[in-house]
């Protein structure tokens, strides 16, 4: 019987940094497109860029929002950060799906694919997905689940009533 393998736990540290620093430039590109090149008809290939790894980072304020709390939750390791990143990796499938085979569901005019190229990069996308989760599952050791509690606890709370 071979033994099992063991975990490489070097490599968690860097793959959560890696994740912190992508969605820290998807706010950045965001903060950039909302200031200096608006809103478009045809997206950006920044736009584009951060679609293949389902990344929100589009011209509006919402995504600025959402993707600096989750860039803060990620670099502060707390495990929310991973939730939303999941989410994200999980509404880009639903949508390249839904493109890709050319169904009316709900959420699918948040998307709409350009030609040819576009199915390509749904599929590229929708790889990616799987690739990005199982980094999350990967990392998730690493990551609190809630706040550090104060010493001794919350029994040790002055806020606790008896």
């Amino acid at each position: 019987m071979a033994p099992a393998a063991r975990p490489r736990t070097w490599q968690l540290p860097f793959l959560a940094r890696a994740l912190a620093t992508v969605h820290a430039l998807g706010a950045l590109t965001a903060i950039f497109l909302t200031l200096f090149v608006g809103r478009q008809v045809r997206p950006s290939t920044a736009e584009v860029v951060f679609g293949l790894i389902n990344v929100p980072a589009t011209p509006t304020f919402l995504s600025i929002v959402v993707l600096a709390l989750v860039t803060g939750a990620l670099v502060f390791r707390k495990r929310i950060g991973l939730w939303f990143v999941a989410a994200f990796q999980l509404l880009g499938t639903y949508l390249g799906l839904v493109e890709l085979l050319n169904l009316r569901l709900p959420l699918s005019g948040v998307w709409e694919t350009r030609g040819d190229l576009g199915r390509g990069l749904d599929l590229l996308s929708i790889a990616m997905s799987g690739v990005i989760l199982a980094v999350l599952w990967r990392v998730r050791p690493i990551f609190r689940v809630g706040c550090v509690a104060a010493p001794g606890g919350w029994r040790a709370s002055p806020w606790r009533r008896a």
